[in-house]
């Protein structure tokens, strides 16, 4: 629900209250009150936008790479794994739903995970994430991404996520 339709309600409510003509007491401040906090409560919350793109390493893409997008101001990371052709597209909560609208800082790691349906995999989602890349790797040249990358603390990699536009990140490296 939007700031002015929030607004235009609490006038609704407020002129079907208080009438004209008719002396207002306590409940008819009370009712307001309590729909007011209702409306606040009931704000969009996160705004969320798509993001999508690729990584490359020499101009060939990088098959099963993980991307995670971190928030600077803190809150849920996105993350995504790189398909056969290197291409991306993130999830934060629930799959491709893209990231919150803000910046972020990213890494990128090009490595082989394992595969484990052990009690350490709580969520038997992440087991078919895994598969996915050691089975997309399997027909891939292998590539290499600098390891500064893969870290939080080294990574200088840098995205800004914004509302209501096709939000394409592209990353591509060379091997020297």
């Amino acid at each position: 629900m939007t700031r002015n339709k929030q607004i235009e309600l609490l006038a609704q409510a407020y002129e079907a209250v208080v009438a004209p003509g008719k002396e207002t007491g306590g409940l008819a401040i009370t009712a307001i009150a309590l729909f007011s906090l209702v409306l606040v409560g009931c704000g969009q919350g996160v705004e969320m936008a798509p993001v999508s793109g690729v990584v490359n390493v020499d101009g060939q893409p990088v098959a099963g790479a993980g991307v995670t997008f971190i928030p600077v101001d803190g809150g849920r990371p996105a993350w995504a794994t790189t398909d056969e052709a290197g291409r991306f597209e993130l999830s934060s909560k629930d799959p491709g739903d893209g990231a919150r609208v803000g910046d972020y800082l990213v890494t990128l790691v090009d490595a082989p995970y394992p595969v484990s349906s052990g009690p350490e995999l709580a969520d038997p989602g992440l087991a078919s994430v895994f598969e996915g890349r050691q089975q997309s790797r399997k027909n891939t040249k292998k590539t290499m991404i600098d390891l500064k990358y893969a870290s939080r603390s080294t990574s200088d990699l840098r995205f800004t996520v914004v509302a209501e536009k096709e939000n394409m990140a592209e990353f591509n490296f060379t091997n020297n």
